[in-house]
């Protein structure tokens, strides 16, 4: 489950969202790239040290590779809220809605200190930068509006999020009894994928159209 918040597959994860809601790929990209920068400035310069580097062996349980640095904040916390603000933002998701996906967010963040590679206050952290990157990414878009309503974001956030999913059962998570996670991601990926194609493609193949037969009535 742990691995669902690792960014590569939680971007995977994300691609059927994005294809039902094309427009959240200017905010996706957005929050994504003040969400790295806040997470990976603050990493280095704290290098705030792992459980398995203080505890000792018998007071902790490790599952998966064993990490010693970087700890504060816990960056599949942040993955996992970001996409969360994401969902509830972008989707403008009821309360009832809204609490499931925070709750699914909670518990995420709460397998990293499960299987032994964070503190509480790693995913504590990580939550809140996680949320405040999508509000920020909102509030620039409302401040650069043509950014929201440009077209390249939409192809970009696609073509990496597919990547991401059609070849997660590759990434090594670290975790081979979570293997099913990767191919879970890919799955749903590859079914998004099918189903986009066959609600675009024929809007795709009319807007090609239309100007040739225009301008055969013109002639």
């Amino acid at each position: 489950m742990t691995s669902l918040a690792d960014t590569y597959l939680a971007l995977g994860l994300f691609l059927p969202v994005l294809l039902l809601r094309p427009r959240l790929a200017a905010l996706l990209l957005v929050s994504a790239v003040i969400a790295t920068l806040i997470t990976h400035t603050i990493k280095p310069i704290l290098d705030v040290p792992r459980p398995p580097a203080v505890l000792a062996a018998d007071m902790m349980h490790l599952i998966g590779h064993r990490l010693d640095h970087g700890s504060f904040p816990s960056g599949h916390a942040v993955t996992a809220f970001t996409l969360a603000g994401l969902m509830i933002v972008g989707l403008r998701l009821s309360i009832r809605w809204t609490a499931l996906v925070l709750a699914a967010a909670a518990l995420l963040g709460i397998s990293r200190m499960a299987v032994g590679v964070h503190w509480p206050t790693d995913v504590l952290a990580g939550s809140i930068i996680g949320l405040m990157s999508v509000v920020l990414a909102h509030k620039l878009l409302s401040i650069w509006p043509k950014l929201n309503h440009a077209r390249w974001p939409m192809p970009i956030a696609i073509v990496i999020t597919a990547i991401c999913a059609l070849s997660s059962p590759w990434f090594d998570a670290g975790y081979p009894l979570g293997l099913w996670a990767n191919w879970s991601v890919a799955v749903m990926g590859l079914l998004a994928l099918v189903l986009a194609s066959g609600r675009y493609w024929p809007l795709y193949r009319n807007r090609q159209r239309l100007p040739l037969r225009d301008l055969g009535r013109k002639e």
